[in-house]
C-alpha cells in the first residue's frame, strides 16, 4: 500500500494511504488527497501503478512539480522514499508497512498434526508390525 507523508504546508505531519489507484492529488474536493496550499492546481499530480513495472507519477504539464529536485516532464517512476514537490508542498512517497494476520492457530494445528503423525508411526512400528 502506498503512503504519502505531507512534510510542509498547512497539513504538515499528516500521512495519507492510497487505497485505490489512480490516486489524485490536487485542490479539488474530489481528489484523494486535497491540498489548499499555494501553487496547487485543481488536479496537480496522479499516482498510478503499472503491473510488473512499478509506481508512476504524472503531473499536469504546466504545474510546478518536482521529484527529488528534478522537474516532472512525463511519467516518472517512483521509488520508496522519493521526495515529491507540488507547488509549495513537499511530500514523501513511501510503501506502507504490510499488515500481518495472526497465524497462531494455523501453526498450532500444523504442529499438532505433525505430532499425531509421529505418534501414529511409533504405534505402527511397536504394536502393529512385530
Amino acid at each position: 500500500m502506498i503512503q504519502i507523508e505531507i512534510l510542509t504546508g498547512t497539513r504538515a505531519g499528516t500521512r495519507c494511504e492510497a487505497r485505490r489507484l489512480p490516486f489524485r492529488i490536487g485542490r479539488e474536493k474530489t481528489a484523494a488527497l486535497s491540498l489548499a496550499d499555494d501553487g496547487i492546481w485543481e488536479s496537480h499530480l496522479e499516482l498510478s501503478h503499472r503491473p510488473g513495472d512499478g509506481y508512476y507519477l504524472t503531473a499536469r504539464p504546466d504545474s510546478l512539480s518536482l521529484v527529488n529536485g528534478d522537474p516532472v516532464k512525463k511519467a516518472v517512476r517512483l521509488a520508496n522514499g522519493d521526495l515529491l514537490e507540488a507547488g509549495s508542498v513537499q511530500l514523501r512517497f513511501g510503501l506502507a508497512a504490510t499488515r500481518r494476520t495472526a497465524m497462531v492457530w494455523r501453526e498450532v494445528l500444523v504442529w499438532t498434526g505433525v505430532a499425531l503423525l509421529c505418534l501414529g508411526q511409533i504405534a505402527l512400528i511397536y504394536f502393529v508390525l512385530p
